[in-house]
């Protein structure tokens, strides 16, 4: 996603603009809240807040509009779509929570699907049929911003089915073409850039010395790689390419030091490279010319299969001359002529012949040269047997599959090659990359890579494409073709070579000026004065050259940075786009660019800028991400790094696409396609060349056969017979038939139509009724049926396997149903029962291993399960190898529950339970148990159970009739209630606090230390009591006469309160010393008080008028509610109020305004009363704020 970070300004509000699908706005979402924004560079930025149905009791503008598949464009930064917006309310709010991607995510709404074939990502002459022109059409509304040079004219083979538009172009097109998307989401721009382009810098620092707080890096020397096996799709190899002739490339360079090798070994290693490194382009140059080779026999073999059959159709009229002057119908002349014809035939077939022989020599010769070169190239040959054994401990083995390298051989069965003579026919070529070399031999050989190819015969896209002249003007060219036509037929790829004489070359060419021996240019055109052309849409062996050539270069690539340490770091910063200092480093930072890094004093780190995460209401929460891998030879940081490429390691080569869907697809060439046609082309090419043909019809029919001998004595095996409803073949020469077409009789099904044959092959059987016998080794016979009441397997089984999973099913009629991992059946055909997971054999028993789940069920006969659960595990019963139980998990345990076990049942707890053992006892605890219980023998707590007597040791007995009582002694202290007459009884030591009741004439006791608290009525003589400490409210009648009280000091009222009725006449003189205590005046009247003063900080001053404060001054925080007038108000020196409600405002750094706005909904406003200075030097002001339709200041923007 593109952004302008300058444009971002994380203090102030963000501005949501809602709108339609077609982008027309509805409005702004002003009460949008905890808005967070996390934006990517290399996938879907996610845009996420919340709208309120109202605000301050008012409805929220445009709420019900929020709805999915809205546009929500977060202004200055970018558009998103809004998908499944969720609603929560309850009952008094609600509020919905939106969630929206970054506007490409419409790609996902889009289908694709392509057929098998080599697409060219982008060509701006000839978009038509380009990946990219196909994804526009699928998405009208975007079109294309900057798409990298490096793409155009660039070809990968793939083919993709019903697969949504964004995964493609992110998993598919990004990894086969090396390349990034990047979408403009304001324009709806797609931005595609190579993933080897240089990535721009820009002046942004972090460090420990300004903004980082930690930075991290870690070394990764466990995945070195320096020996890599590189391979493509489908067989596709790198060898007819690699120098060395092999399918493996070396890099040992990180470890080429004195460390770790002497210098002698450090010199051979590096004359290794440069002699590997400068054989390169030669051998790629003699791979292409022996393709040529090859090809130019492929073509001329052409040639002569066509002469071959024009022979074969000389000779068949020269028989029917003969026929016919046998029967006086033609004159000799006419057979002398088919004659002359007939020699000179011969005598092309024998010249084309010996060129063939010469062109098999040049490629042999060629070949030659390239054993050579492997051997010049031998990793091994330029070291000592002692000095590899050090290199080979460097050496570690890997190897790495690339898909989308393929050779695509997946062509329509109805395709059919095509050659044939031309003379004085033009070939151009244009928009081309075309080099030229000239080898030892002085051979003119021209590379060419993209570009278009037109003529009469052939209008198409060139992938590559080879032209080799020598210099007796000989000329073979080859290439391979995109999409394109030749004559009325339209085709999606193929190949074409042609060999002859050329009259003219011209191009616009010129020298290389790194290399003078190398010319470069864009166009190229030769005038052909005879030759042979072919034409095929199957592989040739310059595609092949040509594909294994980019394989090779990629996995040089890949090489170079897995053969030594990758090193990643991680930092953690402040929120430098917050911090005023740092803004022009907020206004230099963007997505998919890099910016430094100093990770220590020595060394600064560029890495890429790939992600951003911020809350507009939180700056601080913001994050960035950047991208965290590099190499020890070049910390430098490439797009290449953000791809996942389809890399795997292991010898694992992705052939799925290339396979069976593709054979479904269009007949591809798999090992069925390549017997099928190798098998007719063997058949075709024997008819049209065949001789000594014995052909014969009569009253038995037409019969097909060849002479064996040249005395025509004998036929050969092989014959076919056709009769009036058959078509019959045999190989022994009618011993037995082979293949029988028509009419025969089975003894299953009696007299009916089809064809006998030991083998069928094709790409479609079809049909109402099919059935499929095999013998089987112990002699009985497999049948696989299917007809309209549907599939049957018999006396055999049915196996699926997986090689992903090692899983497997089997249906097997001896053994029954099992699912488990492969081989579930072992060599000597017995279950193998360490790997079958489910198993139902022929006799309905059930075997799994894992979890039942069912909703409901039902089961008849016997179960058996050692564990598991019966309901719900937190809730149900748990089963184990000897019980059930529910919490309770063995017999004696304490836990509350239930247990049912072979050893009793217990249920209840540690304190309240109830068991029974096995073996017969009953125990129980705190239990109450209604009914009756017989037992003879026992315990009753301490009370012991003996044929039938409770013997009683210690009892509490309740409710015992005292009549039981007939000997013994009863404490006293055991009876309580009732009445004791005590005429019955003597007493002795009775205690008074056991009389509780009744009246005890004083006369009949004498009583010392009377408490007078025990004086409950009565009147006491004052006379005759001394009373002290006499609390004052303790007189509560009467009075005391003032004369009475003769300096009483009130220091001795301690305690208690007078009762004002109680001193009717106390004067004030009469207190002469001491202090009340406050609590002994409660009720003093304040307008008792009339001179002294009062300390405000122990009195509390209800309903105080202002007009009571005359003097001093009250804080501005002591001020809450009503109105102030007649008043002026100052802050500072720069806001003041005067009495007659004129405002003065000065200079303001910071004035925020909370309020309502028509265009921006409810925000907090910023203003400033002075002008800014930007960083492109310009002034503006900002001055406008709208406050509930006030309009305070004003701004020109």
């Amino acid at each position: 996603m593109v952004v302008d970070f300058s444009k971002l300004d994380l203090q102030e509000q963000p501005v949501l603009i809602l709108k339609n699908t077609a982008g027309v706005p509805i409005g702004t979402l002003g009460s949008a809240m905890n808005i967070t924004a996390d934006i990517k560079y290399n996938e879907a930025s996610v845009l996420e807040f919340e709208v309120p149905a109202q605000v301050d009791g008012v409805d929220t503008p445009h709420y019900d509009a929020v709805i999915g598949m809205r546009i929500i464009e977060l202004q200055d930064i970018g558009q998103f779509i809004l998908i499944n917006p969720k609603e929560v309310g309850d009952g008094v709010k609600k509020i919905k929570y939106c969630k929206a991607y970054s506007l490409e995510y419409e790609f996902t709404f889009k289908k694709l699907s392509l057929a098998s074939s080599t697409y060219n990502f982008w060509n701006p002459v000839t978009p038509d049929s380009t990946l990219m022109q196909i994804v526009l059409e699928l998405m009208p509304s975007w079109s294309l911003g900057y798409i990298d040079s490096e793409l155009v004219g660039k070809y990968r083979t793939f083919e993709v089915s019903d697969e949504n538009l964004y995964n493609f172009i992110k998993g598919t097109i990004q990894e086969s073409y090396n390349c990034i998307f990047d979408f403009d989401t304001m324009t709806r721009r797609i931005n595609v850039k190579s993933a080897k382009s240089t990535v721009p810098t820009n002046p942004v620092y972090i460090s420990n010395g300004n903004l980082a707080e930690e930075i991290t890096v870690e070394e990764n020397t466990e995945n070195i790689v320096t020996r890599l096996d590189v391979n493509g799709a489908d067989g596709v190899t790198i060898r007819d390419v690699n120098p060395m002739g092999t399918n493996q490339i070396i890099n040992l360079d990180y470890f080429m030091n004195t460390d770790n090798f002497d210098t002698a070994l450090i010199e051979k290693y590096w004359s290794w490279k440069d002699t590997y490194k400068n054989y390169q382009q030669q051998y790629y140059n003699l791979s292409v010319e022996y393709a040529l080779q090859i090809m130019r026999k492929t073509t001329e073999q052409a040639a002569l299969v066509e002469l071959e059959h024009e022979m074969t159709s000389l000779e068949n009229q020269q028989a029917v001359i003969i026929q016919a002057i046998a029967s006086n119908l033609e004159q000799q002349s006419s057979l002398n002529a088919i004659n002359r014809q007939i020699s000179s035939k011969q005598s092309e077939i024998k010249a084309k012949k010996a060129e063939i022989e010469d062109i098999e020599a040049d490629a042999a010769a060629v070949y030659a040269q390239l054993v050579e070169i492997n051997k010049l190239t031998k990793f091994e040959s330029f070291f000592t047997k002692e000095e590899y054994l050090q290199l080979d401990r460097y050496i570690k083995d890997d190897s790495v599959s690339e898909s989308s390298f393929v050779v695509q051989t997946t062509d329509s069965y109805t395709d059919e090659d095509a050659g044939n003579s031309i003379a004085n026919k033009k070939i151009s070529i244009s928009g081309a990359s075309i080099s030229k070399v000239t080898n030892a031999q002085k051979k003119e050989i021209y590379d060419i890579k993209g570009g278009k190819v037109t003529s009469d015969f052939i209008d198409a896209e060139i992938i590559s494409a080879a032209f080799e002249r020598a210099t007796d003007n000989s000329f073979v060219m080859t290439a391979y073709l995109g999409a394109g036509t030749t004559g009325d037929t339209r085709f999606p790829k193929g190949c074409f070579s042609i060999t002859g004489k050329v009259s003219s070359v011209s191009h616009d060419l010129t020298a290389d000026s790194e290399a003078p021996d190398m010319m470069n240019g864009t166009k190229l055109s030769v005038t052909i004065a005879s030759g042979y052309l072919y034409f095929t849409r199957n592989t040739s062996e310059y595609e092949k050259r040509a594909v294994a050539w980019d394989l090779f270069e990629y996995g040089n690539e890949i090489l170079t940075k897995i053969s030594q340490p990758a090193y990643t770091f991680s930092i953690t910063s402040s929120n430098f786009l917050g911090i005023d200092e740092f803004v022009k480093f907020k206004n230099k930072l963007r997505h998919g660019e890099k910016i430094y890094v100093g990770i220590s004093e020595d060394e600064t780190l560029a890495p890429i800028c790939i992600g951003l995460k911020f809350e507009f209401a939180s700056p601080d929460s913001l994050s960035l991400e950047f991208s965290d891998t590099y190499v020890s030879s070049d910390s430098s940081f490439l797009l290449a790094d953000l791809l996942e490429q389809s890399v795997s390691m292991g010898k694992s080569v992705d052939l799925n696409k290339y396979s069976y869907s593709a054979f479904m697809d269009s007949g591809a060439s798999t090992k069925v396609k390549n017997f099928m046609t190798t098998a007719l082309d063997v058949s075709k090419n024997a008819i049209m060349s065949s001789k000594e043909q014995a052909i014969s019809w009569g009253d038995s029919g037409i019969r097909l056969r060849k002479w064996s001998d040249a005395a025509h004595t004998e036929y050969e095996p092989k014959q076919v017979w056709l009769n009036n409803n058959s078509i019959l073949m045999t190989s022994n020469n009618w011993a037995t038939a082979e293949l029988a077409i028509g009419n025969f009789y089975d003894e299953n099904l009696g007299d009916c139509w089809g064809i006998v044959a030991p083998n069928i092959v094709g790409t479609l059987l079809a049909g109402s009724n099919l059935v499929i016998e095999s013998a089987k080794q112990d002699g009985g016979v497999a049948v696989f049926k299917m007809d309209a009441e549907g599939c049957v397997l018999h006396n055999s089984t049915f196996s699926v396997t997986s090689d992903n999973t090692n899983s497997h099913i089997l249906i097997d009629p001896e053994h029954g149903f099992m699912i488990g991992k492969y081989p579930l059946i072992k060599a000597d055909g017995t279950i193998d029962n360490s790997k079958k997971l489910f198993y139902a054999d022929t006799n309905g028993n059930l075997t799994l291993v894992g979890t039942i789940y069912a909703s409901a069920g039902e089961f008849t006969g016997h179960i058996t399960a050692t564990s598991g659960y019966i309901g719900q595990p937190s809730q149900g019963w748990t089963i184990s190898s000897s019980a059930i139980y529910n919490g309770k998990s063995s017999y004696s345990s304490n836990t509350q529950g239930i247990y049912i076990g072979t050893d009793g049942i217990s249920l209840g707890n540690a304190s309240n339970y109830i068991r029974a053992s096995k073996s017969g006892y009953f125990y129980a605890n705190n239990v109450s148990i209604s009914g009756h219980i017989t037992a003879t023998s026992g315990y009753i707590g301490g009370c012991e159970i003996e044929d039938g007597t409770l013997k009683v040791g210690n009892a509490n007995i309740t409710s015992l009739n005292a009549s039981k009582i007939t000997a013994g002694t009863m404490s006293a202290d055991r009876i309580s209630g009732g009445s004791i007459d005590a005429s019955d009884v003597t007493i002795t030591n009775l205690n008074a606090s056991n009389i509780t009741s009744g009246t005890i004439n004083g006369n009949n006791i004498n009583v010392t230390n009377l408490n007078a608290s025990n004086i409950k009525s009565g009147t006491l003589n004052c006379n005759n009591i001394t009373v002290t400490n006499l609390r004052a409210d303790s007189i509560t009648v009467g009075k005391i006469s003032a004369s009475q009280i003769n300096g009483l000091p009130a220091s001795q009222i301690t305690s208690g309160q007078f009762n004002t009725q109680r001193i009717p006449e106390l004067s004030c003189s009469k207190i002469t010393s001491g202090t009340f205590d406050p609590v002994r005046i409660p009720n003093l009247s304040a307008n008792k008080i009339t001179s002294g003063t009062l300390d405000a900080n122990n009195v509390t001053v209800k309903n105080l008028s202002a007009s009571s404060i005359t003097t001093g001054t009250l804080s501005a925080n002591r001020i809450s509610g009503g109105t102030l007038s007649g008043c002026a108000i100052k802050i500072g020196s720069y806001f003041s109020i005067t009495t007659t409600g004129v405002v003065t405002l000065g200079y303001i750094d910071d004035f925020k305004v909370y309020g309502y706005c028509s265009t921006r909904g409810w925000a907090r406003y910023t203003g400033i009363s002075d002008s800014i200075p930007y960083m492109n030097n310009t002034v503006d002001q900002w001055l406008l704020h709208v406050v509930s339709g006030i309009v305070v200041g004003y701004g020109n923007n």
